[in-house]
């Protein structure tokens, strides 16, 4: 008996160990598409650990500067590069010595660009002829390797946060796009825009098929330097023509503020430049300090709501003054608290004394400001923010081919002035939301539209990123024109002349006065925030137009979190926006 009960229990163990086996060679080898509907290809998951990819040509649209310079899209060799250590940089000094030599570059820096390198990339700035391709081969450099590149998601690629982020994901792409996959415009294996230009512009730039190349990594993600190495290319399904955008950027001024904010270690803020003219957006360049490290080099931060601070007080000026509640000559006196209400009191924790309503704005007077706000009231603190612009998604929206309220930048957060449970009546919280505190969110974006609106007669614009979109030859084939907010309306004249005086006081005689000496004659607004949890710390704000007499220009700057209240580099990095763009004035085109 005991003899058959081994033998049953032997059987058993022996099937249940061969159904094991079968099933194991079911999932490796025999079923493993068939979990294609769960997300789980088990092969496809176990060659993303072992390799990984870098585009080098989507097949997409290009995207143009507003001279009609392809900021990506077009095809140039540049270098594809593995990250060095110093060990294997000095191995092979002498190779590396003739490259920089080549790129007209010093070894050092070059040596400083391959340590940097986290993973694999493509090197935007650096473009070569044929004849360097020649000579780069012929150096024999492992993981140095010369591509045909679109410039798309490179390393150190211009206006890398506006222009955006490829993905491929196929349940995404059928979820957004549900129509053009079903009619086979879209192919599930095609890449697509998450963010950015990439995202807002996708149904016209999308492009079929691509080429990529391809890397192994260990068992840690590590690439292995220069080992199987493969540009591989897919051909698209069914011909699909992607069109072409023109931005309004400025790519020359663009690579400036890029390098400002790198040069001053700024970790977290945004600079916008703005044609006031016209409201169309010149440069927008920020860096951001996102939890999730995925997404940080995509986050476009002047389009990010955070704390004003005092330049929240430009709307308290154009409400006070065009409301008549005072004048600019009107005389005011800074004890240093507002009598003991609400807990305000200046920031230097001083007093200014007896001043008038302009010099209290150069001071950016707590006191008087708060004050001011509290006879104003929540309703019409709201109300003059959001007519000039505040509290809203401003961004060019409107008809487009294929969509009636198209967006350019649907990425970008509306802003806030009073929270849900903030009631209107309520002086203090209006004392608090006067000086930019509170619940008060601004845009870096709406800031600068802040400023332009002032020489639209207080009518805000609705700021374009795209001018227009081409085909594939050049030829324009739709237009986005210029337009205000709706509902805008105009602020009596001398409301505009008396705040343009009052951010001309703010250099000559107040909180800006190191930017007095400038060639240009600079106005502005400071701000400083006090954010975090326990207000510890700050964000620090500039914005203003340029020149005093011939308005031309409205910048803004902020740096968050700083744990400095008298952090100078948002002022110092105005400065020298305005001295770019001085120097660029006198040759609007190339």
């Amino acid at each position: 008996m005991k003899k058959w009960r081994t033998w049953i229990v032997l059987f058993v163990l022996v099937g249940l160990f061969s159904g094991l086996i079968y099933r194991l060679y079911q999932i490796q080898v025999g079923s493993t598409h068939s979990f294609s509907v769960a997300q789980k290809d088990l092969i496809a998951l176990a060659e993303k650990v072992q390799s990984r990819e870098v585009i080098l040509n989507s097949r997409r649209g290009k995207i143009l500067d507003r001279y009609g310079k392809p900021l990506v899209g077009e095809l140039q060799w540049r270098l594809f590069v593995f990250p060095q250590s110093e060990e294997q940089l000095d191995l092979r000094r002498d190779q590396l010595t003739r490259l920089s030599s080549l790129l007209n570059i010093s070894y050092h820096t070059l040596k400083q660009k391959l340590i940097s390198l986290e993973r694999p990339a493509v090197l935007s700035s650096f473009v070569l002829n044929p004849d360097q391709v020649t000579q780069v081969n012929n150096l024999h450099i492992p993981g140095i390797i010369p591509v045909q590149s679109d410039n798309r998601m490179t390393e150190g690629q211009v206006a890398k946060q506006v222009i955006g982020r490829l993905i491929r994901n196929a349940y995404v792409l059928k979820d957004r796009y549900a129509n053009e996959v079903e009619s086979g415009q879209f192919s599930l294996q095609s890449r697509f825009g998450m963010t950015g230009l990439e995202y807002a512009f996708e149904s016209f730039l999308h492009g079929e098929g691509e080429s990529l190349v391809r890397f192994v990594t260990d068992g840690r993600g590590k690439a292995l330097n220069g080992i199987q190495v493969k540009v591989t290319a897919s051909e698209p399904g069914r011909p699909h023509t992607p069109r072409n955008i023109q931005t309004t950027l400025d790519s020359r001024i663009q690579i400036k503020v890029e390098e400002m904010l790198k040069k001053e270690n700024i970790e977290e803020g945004a600079v916008v430049v703005q044609d006031i003219a016209t409201g169309d957006i010149l440069a927008m360049a920020g860096v951001s300090n996102n939890k999730d490290d995925s997404q940080t080099p995509w986050v476009n931060e002047a389009l990010v709501e955070t704390t004003p601070g005092s330049i929240f007080k430009t709307v308290v000026a154009v409400a006070a003054l065009e409301e008549g509640v005072s004048s600019p000559n009107s005389s005011y006196a800074c004890k240093g608290s507002l009598d003991g209400k609400y807990h305000l009191r200046d920031a230097d924790g001083g007093a200014h004394g007896k001043q008038t309503f302009s010099k209290a704005y150069a001071n950016s007077c707590n006191i008087v400001l708060g004050s001011i706000a509290e006879k104003l009231g929540g309703t019409k603190l709201q109300a003059y923010a959001k007519r000039l612009g505040l509290a809203q998604r401003i961004g060019w929206r409107g008809k487009a081919p294929g969509d009636d309220n198209f967006s350019q930048l649907p990425e970008e957060s509306t802003g806030l002035i009073y929270a849900k449970g903030t009631s209107l009546k309520d002086k203090g919280a209006a004392v608090q939301t006067g000086i930019g505190q509170r619940d008060v969110k601004v845009t870096p974006l709406q800031a600068a539209n802040m400023i332009t609106a002032l020489f639209h007669r207080g009518m805000p614009i609705q700021p374009r990123i795209v001018t227009g979109i081409q085909d594939a030859h050049g030829k324009s084939i739709y237009t986005f024109t210029n337009k205000y907010m709706p509902h805008a309306k105009p602020l009596k004249a001398s409301t505009i002349d008396a705040v343009k005086q009052m951010m001309r006081m703010v250099v000559t005689k107040g909180t800006a006065r190191s930017l007095s000496d400038e060639n240009w004659q600079l106005s502005g607004k400071t701000g400083t925030a006090q954010v975090g949890v326990n207000k510890s710390l700050y964000n620090k704000w500039m914005v203003g137009f340029a020149p005093y007499s011939k308005p031309q220009y409205a910048v803004s700057v902020v740096i968050k979190n700083v744990k400095n209240a008298n952090d100078a580099r948002a002022k110092n990095i105005y400065r020298e926006v305005m001295e770019v763009l001085h120097s660029l004035t006198p040759m609007k085109t190339p």
